[in-house]
């Protein structure tokens, strides 16, 4: 299962056992609508480019020995610098509290933002220069004005409870199955915004249209043919670009088309947001393996979503778990 290990090595920066040559096994294709909207305008703010912004960091940001808690204190101070008329506080080492002058309560999740530059001390403030800009334009951005921009997430039990409980304004989400659930978040240029509860009662639409619009969307992101890799056709990846692929579980023709190809049930994984990793549900030595190895990506991927392993079985997903033999 050297493939796999290969992709742990790849993902985590740690040295994988030996090369391995991705092939392309097969391809998926999303069934698109004729007329492509949303997803393809400029990004709101070049903040990416913008060196100004480092100067609301303090230098301390840039230590090699910054912990996590340290980060998210610094990211407070650097947020309310950027924007006084509002108030940011640390309330935890994962989460940022935000009070509005109107008086309206958020919060900031730093969890993956602190993920993203842990490791490259002394060049941390020009990746953080996204983060700054839009810890304010975020607010302005609402669903019944994006409608074109909706698209399906896929969430993780850790990230359902925080939301959950430390969140003011409650996301919306439904559980799929264990551990793993459905959300939805705006595709800004920018970032992914998330859709409360509250933005869908005011939107306009049935949650059951909402879900259609939001599908459609995500289909016009993808590309014509997504690829499948794999190197001894036991383990495969997904490879469909933009940070989807963990999205496409959203999209039946896409999971059809697997289990189709491959000629039986599969079974998946989805550590990371651009991480949709599988093989064949009676291959047990490989559905241990990716069991295993989902767990590693999932505990140093930048954008975690669930460590779990799930079965897709007659067009049902079901969370399993592989004993070793």
């Amino acid at each position: 299962m050297s493939f796999i290990k290969t992709i742990v090595g790849w993902l985590t920066g740690k040295k994988a056992e030996a090369p391995v040559e991705f092939t392309v096994v097969f391809k998926l294709t999303a069934h698109k609508l004729k007329m492509p909207v949303g997803m393809q305008s400029e990004p709101m703010t070049n903040s990416g480019d913008d060196e100004t912004l480092d100067a609301f960091w303090s230098d301390e940001v840039e230590s090699a020995k910054l912990k996590q808690k340290r980060f998210t204190e610094l990211m407070a101070e650097a947020l309310q610098k950027r924007d006084p008329e509002n108030t940011y506080v640390c309330s935890d080492k994962f989460y940022i509290t935000v009070t509005t002058k109107d008086g309206q309560n958020g919060s900031i999740f730093s969890e993956n933002i602190w993920r993203e530059v842990a490791d490259c001390p002394g060049e941390r403030k020009p990746k953080l220069r996204t983060t700054l800009a839009m810890g304010i334009m975020t607010k302005e951005c609402s669903l019944k004005e994006n409608l074109d921009r909706i698209i399906p997430t896929s969430r993780g039990k850790n990230y359902i409870d925080f939301c959950t409980n430390q969140m003011e304004d409650k996301i919306f989400y439904e559980e799929m199955t264990k551990d793993l659930y459905m959300s939805f978040v705006l595709d800004l240029p920018d970032l992914f915004q998330s859709v409360s509860r509250e933005d869908i009662d005011e939107c306009g639409k049935s949650l059951a249209e909402l879900k259609e619009i939001a599908k459609d969307n995500l289909r016009r992101c993808l590309p014509e043919a997504i690829d499948v890799l794999s190197r001894d056709r036991r383990i495969y990846m997904l490879a469909a670009g933009g940070n989807y692929e963990a999205y496409t579980i959203h999209l039946p023709e896409c999971l059809q088309q697997i289990r189709t190809t491959l000629e039986r049930d599969f079974a998946f994984a989805i550590p990371g947001r651009d991480l949709f990793i599988f093989c064949k549900a009676d291959d047990g030595e490989a559905m241990f393996t990716l069991q295993e190895q989902a767990k590693l990506l999932f505990k140093d991927h930048s954008r975690p979503i669930t460590p779990g392993l799930f079965l897709f079985e007659d067009g049902e997903m079901k969370a399993i778990e592989i004993s070793a033999s």
